[in-house]
């Protein structure tokens, strides 16, 4: 085995055996960690005001674009196809 790899073993090793049975240990760890992590997304990525609503909404929103996106390459439908099909399907409802 490498030095490197030893080294890493003993580090997460020693990382567990220190965090174990502690929460409030692992809280200490995680909870600075992920409110930085926090701010940093919302200095990158400021929201635009309109409320959770709306941002959640978008998020649908993109998610379904992305579901269409991944079904269209896997099944090999086109654009046409797809519009056709929700246009038979709005008309029944």
């Amino acid at each position: 085995m490498s030095e490197v790899s030893l080294k890493k073993r003993w580090v997460l090793l020693s990382g567990l055996l220190l965090l174990k049975g502690h929460l409030w240990r692992w809280l200490v760890l995680f909870v600075p960690m992920c409110a930085g992590m926090f701010v940093a997304q919302r200095s990158l990525f400021p929201g635009s005001g309109d409320g959770w609503k709306k941002s959640a909404l978008i998020w649908l929103d993109k998610q379904a674009v992305n579901l269409y996106s991944r079904a269209k390459v896997r099944f090999g439908f086109s654009d046409e196809f797809a519009s056709r099909l929700l246009r038979v399907i709005s008309k029944k409802s």
